[in-house]
């Protein structure tokens, strides 16, 4: 095996190694220990490749909020249905995202409701890419309405992703469950009714 193959895999197994320790602890009680001993890895390589224990972290929450930006982007329909169906559309993919990744979802909660507040700069500079999928998004949807005159759309934009990433923390530690899914998305869609019916000019 070529040398640069095996520090490639080597690199996979830490990465993976603190996928399953950041996606079961937050950042403070999550430790490089067990990242070692529960994956058979030296302390050694570990910090070969990765300086500290903010790095590896940094990696997990950067490869977390690519991997949903990049799903959001493949699993939204612009131009299907209702604004209540594509809002729902919208809340249910970001759910159905954690159900498959499910070490992502404690991820994604620790960074943005429990940041670390030496971490907080460079996990916002990491959420650019999301904040980018989401405006993209929520714009292509209010080019379908005649808004009133004093309604800002990147005010709006700006409640219905503030609305959404609330529910995501309000039901993170119900189990993967049906009500996990279904709660939320009902919850969104009929706060977002409510906002659109006070925007929208008849």
């Amino acid at each position: 095996m070529k040398r640069d193959e095996k520090n490639q895999q080597s690199k996979l197994k830490i990465i993976n190694a603190a996928l399953e320790e950041f996606g079961q602890n937050d950042y403070f009680t999550a430790s490089t220990n067990n990242i070692c001993k529960n994956n058979g890895i030296s302390k050694g390589l570990l910090f070969h490749y990765f300086g500290s224990k903010d790095e590896i972290f940094m990696v997990c929450v950067r490869a977390c909020f690519d991997e949903l930006s990049i799903y959001v982007e493949e699993h939204i329909p612009i131009d299907v249905g209702t604004v209540e169906e594509m809002l729902g559309i919208y809340m249910e993919c970001r759910m159905e995202f954690f159900e498959k990744y499910p070490y992502y979802k404690k991820i994604f909660h620790t960074a943005v409701y429990n940041t670390p507040d030496h971490l907080a700069e460079e996990i916002e500079q990491a959420r650019k890419k999301l904040h980018k999928v989401n405006e993209l998004f929520l714009i292509k949807l209010l080019e379908s309405f005649k808004l009133k005159e004093n309604v800002k759309k990147s005010e709006i934009i700006s409640v219905i992703i503030d609305f959404g990433n609330f529910l995501l923390s309000k039901h993170r530690l119900k189990d993967n469950d049906e009500e996990f899914m279904k709660e939320p998305i009902e919850e969104f869609i009929q706060m977002m009714k409510m906002l659109f019916y006070g925007i929208i000019q008849e």
